[in-house]
């Protein structure tokens, strides 16, 4: 009956609150358009397009106000008072659920939209080509300045009137813990997460667009191949070097606002703050940040190796010899002591964390999950480059074609070799120094069957595929693209059979290995705080 209740109350008054905010909004996006502020029409059309949309949007939010307010009213006497049930009103799920759905959908269109607003006006102000509201890595779709302002200020006050909601519930209570627990956490760690990766995104976003018109203005009338983008001249680069500045500052002020807050809470001495310091969410956040940045930084390396050995090769390329070469590795920089920090930061709380839970054996087996990724694709791309070049009746590579595609693939074989031994040198350490405990680790099961399963699939797709091309021939079907389709498989099968090969023979020496299974034991201190989150 209570959750039947809640279920109504808040997914209502999330409705209500939907259509008074869009309400609210175009009310104002018309307000700023007689203010000359974003998009404008002719006056006999605007007038009646205005007052339409006045209408509209008037009974959007009077409707969507008096709906919110009925149902929100139930709520907030339902959250009031010590007893025990405000107290369980507080700690409901669905009261996270819906305080997770109206946080995260006001941050990203206030974020995003101050970014995107922002990096128009200081752009326009600097008399920089080109229109538009673009921002990098934009995450809502652009629209005019009217109804980005207006978007701001009602997503805002939104945001802002709910963070105070769930402050004042975490003040008046003393536990929040389980599902509940978890889906607050979920918009924390989410919201830092989002905020880090893409203000570091626009650090590197940045080092590329400067870089680019560097090497234009080196070499006149040469296109610059931006890795996607195109070649910046005339000034062209100034918007989307503000745009990225912009979203740095508005992305960064996010992670550092969550991130703050999270650590405020984690060091407080409350019976909250012992929840957050065994939370796995938290450690989660933690290692997806080493995640990403592993991959980015190997990317980025791999790269400027795979152009440095291409150019050993003489193969020439539209862009600078040291634009191929230095930028991709100096825009990696950010996602690399991003990994760095991250990486500290989840083996300094490893004492305190979660029972049963190695962040050192998180994280190594992360990276060296990114390291075997990185083999696994530039040897792919070295054998598919072979192949083409030896048989291929098709393509008809001759020459150096071959050159560049094996000198990148050989680029992300050496440096995700070398991530993933070292990784994978530290796992052998952590073996000989307590093969029991490390062998009977989660970690190490889900990275050896993610890598078993990821092989198995590689290989029956490939088999299944070439199988199925040549029995098409067999059977009297002509196909002129026979060898473009089986050559791809036949590298995917090589590749991925070798990686099973190995990582099968891991499994089966952990599996005849005495101890294999049992259940590492857990200190009583860490046991202690991890009832206390089960609370």
């Amino acid at each position: 009956m209570a959750t039947a209740k809640r279920l109504y109350l808040y997914s209502v008054a999330a409705v209500g609150l939907a259509l008074a905010l869009l309400g609210a909004a175009t009310m104002i996006r018309i307000l700023l358009s007689h203010l000359n502020v974003g998009l404008q029409m002719p006056g006999d059309v605007a007038s009646a397009a205005d007052r339409d949309a006045l209408a509209m949007a008037f009974g959007l939010a009077v409707t969507g106000m008096v709906v919110w307010l009925l149902h929100w009213s139930v709520l907030e006497r339902m959250v009031q008072g010590e007893e025990e049930s405000p107290t369980a009103e507080r700690r409901s799920i669905v009261r996270s659920v819906y305080l997770f759905a109206v946080l995260a959908t006001t941050l990203l269109i206030t974020a995003s939209m101050t970014a995107s607003l922002a990096t128009k006006v200081i752009a326009d102000r600097l008399n920089a080509p080109g229109t538009g509201t673009w921002s990098p890595l934009s995450l809502l779709p652009a629209v005019d300045d009217g109804w980005q302002f207006a978007a701001i200020i009602v997503a805002g006050a939104t945001f802002g009137y709910h963070v105070w909601i769930r402050n004042r519930d975490l003040r008046q209570t003393a536990l929040i813990s389980g599902a509940a627990a978890w889906i607050s956490r979920y918009y924390l760690y989410g919201a830092a997460f989002l905020g880090l990766i893409t203000a570091l995104d626009n650090i590197a976003g940045f080092f590329r667009i400067i870089a680019g018109e560097w090497a234009s203005l080196s070499a006149p009338g040469a296109p610059v191949d931006l890795f996607g983008g195109a070649a910046l001249a005339s000034g062209s680069w100034i918007r989307p070097a503000v745009g990225a500045c912009v979203a740095v500052v508005v992305w960064a002020a996010v992670w550092g606002g969550h991130w703050l807050y999270s650590e405020r809470l984690r060091k407080s001495a409350s019976e909250q703050g012992q929840a957050e310091q065994v939370s796995r969410v938290r450690l989660a956040f933690l290692a997806s940040v080493v995640l990403w940045g592993a991959a980015v930084a190997t990317t980025g390396v791999a790269q400027g190796l795979g152009w440095l050995l291409a150019k050993l090769l003489d193969v020439s390329g539209s862009a600078p010899t040291w634009y191929s070469v230095f930028v991709p590795p100096i825009a990696a920089i950010p996602a690399a002591v991003a990994l760095w920090w991250h990486r500290r930061q989840a083996l300094s709380e490893e004492a305190s964390g979660p029972a049963g839970v190695s962040a050192t054996r998180i994280t190594l087996y992360l990276i060296a999950l990114v390291g075997l990724a990185a083999v696994v694709a530039g040897a792919n791309q070295i054998i598919l480059a072979a192949l083409d070049q030896a048989f291929s009746p098709i393509r008809e590579f001759s020459g150096s074609s071959w050159k560049l595609p094996a000198a990148l693939g050989l680029g992300l074989v050496v440096v995700g070799a070398a991530v993933w031994a070292w990784s994978w040198r530290q796992v052998l350490a952590r073996c000989l120094a307590d093969a029991v405990k490390e062998l009977a680790s989660a970690a190490r099961a889900y990275y050896l069957y993610l890598v078993l399963g990821a092989s198995v699939v590689m290989v029956a797709v490939s088999l299944a595929d070439i199988l199925y091309r040549y029995g098409r021939l067999a059977l009297g079907l002509h196909d002129d693209a026979l060898w473009a389709s089986v050559d791809s498989r036949l590298a995917m099968l090589v590749v991925a059979g070798a990686v099973l090969a190995f990582h099968w023979r891991v499994l089966s020496r952990d599996l005849a290995s005495p101890g294999y299974g049992s259940t590492p034991e857990v200190p009583a201190a860490r046991s202690a705080r991890a009832k206390v989150a089960a609370k």
